[in-house]
């Protein structure tokens, strides 16, 4: 080998060279990005897991509340029937008014 072709060779070598480092380059650098995405999915998918959590415990709360206001107004409506078929007794006020309204607040927001 000559001179000549040896010195195209090792142009030849540093410009192939350069490529692969141009390429490596790029490639870290879409590997970093994908990096990036990925957190950001991951952080999506925990502050969507959290959001879900949230909302199953809220429902489990709301038929908790709904079982309850079921409760108190079936004993209300025995206690009136038991009263009804009493008629010499005053039917007696189970509830204060302000419970009274709260219930009725209850019933409208359930409905």
């Amino acid at each position: 080998m000559d001179m000549t072709e040896r010195r195209q060779a090792e142009e030849q070598l540093e410009r192939y060279r350069e490529q692969l480092e141009q390429g490596t380059a790029e490639l870290a650098s879409a590997n970093e990005k994908l990096q990036q995405q990925i957190t950001e999915h991951y952080q999506a998918q925990e502050s969507l897991r959290q959001q879900m959590n949230e909302m199953f415990a809220a429902n489990e709360q709301l038929k908790r509340q709904i079982d309850t206001y079921k409760d108190s107004e079936d004993k209300l409506l025995e206690n009136v029937i038991t009263e009804a078929e009493t008629p010499t007794k005053e039917i007696p006020l189970l509830f204060n008014p302000q419970e009274l309204k709260a219930l009725s607040e209850l019933a409208k927001g359930m409905r």
